[in-house]
C-alpha cells in the first residue's frame, strides 16, 4: 500500500498538481502545497457541495443557510472583516482561522462547535476566548 501511495504522490508532483516546498537532505519531500489553480478548483467544489465555507477577510455578500465547517483566511490583514451573522449560525461545527488578526467571531453563541483551530492567531487576548470553558461540545482546541 505504501508503494501505491508513493506512486500516486509522485504522479501528482509530475503533473504539477502539488508542488514540493521543502526537501530533506535524503531527497524526500517534507512539505508540499497545491498549485493555485488546483486550490481554486478545490475551493469551488467545496462551496458547491457546502463542504466548507471560506471567508477570506473581504466583504462577504452571501453565506449559506447552514455552515458546518468555516475557514477564516485573513492573510495577516489589518482591515479583515468578519460577517456579523456568523455568530447566529448554530450549525457551525468547526472553525479554522488562518493569518494573524485581532478579530474573531464571538464563540459563545456557537454551542455546537466541536473543533476550534486558532493556531495562527497570535494577537488574541483573554477576552476573545473567555467563553471556551462553557462550550460543552468543544473536543479539539488548537
Amino acid at each position: 500500500m505504501d508503494q501505491v501511495a508513493e506512486s500516486y504522490f509522485n504522479e501528482l508532483i509530475n503533473r504539477s498538481m502539488i508542488l514540493p516546498v521543502s526537501i530533506a537532505y535524503d531527497g524526500s519531500i517534507q512539505i508540499c502545497q497545491v498549485h493555485d489553480l488546483v486550490l481554486n478548483i478545490i475551493i469551488s467544489m467545496s462551496k458547491e457541495d457546502n463542504f466548507v465555507t471560506v471567508i477570506d477577510g473581504q466583504k462577504c455578500s452571501s453565506l449559506p443557510e447552514k455552515i458546518h465547517r468555516l475557514s477564516l483566511q485573513f492573510n495577516d490583514s489589518e482591515d479583515a472583516v468578519i460577517p456579523a451573522n456568523i455568530t447566529n449560525k448554530n450549525s457551525v461545527r468547526s472553525i479554522s482561522v488562518f493569518g494573524s488578526t485581532k478579530q474573531v467571531p464571538y464563540f459563545m453563541n456557537l454551542q455546537s462547535l466541536r473543533v476550534l483551530d486558532l493556531g495562527c492567531c497570535t494577537l488574541l487576548q483573554n477576552h476573545h476566548i473567555e467563553c471556551l470553558g462553557s462550550m460543552l461540545q468543544l473536543r479539539y482546541l488548537v
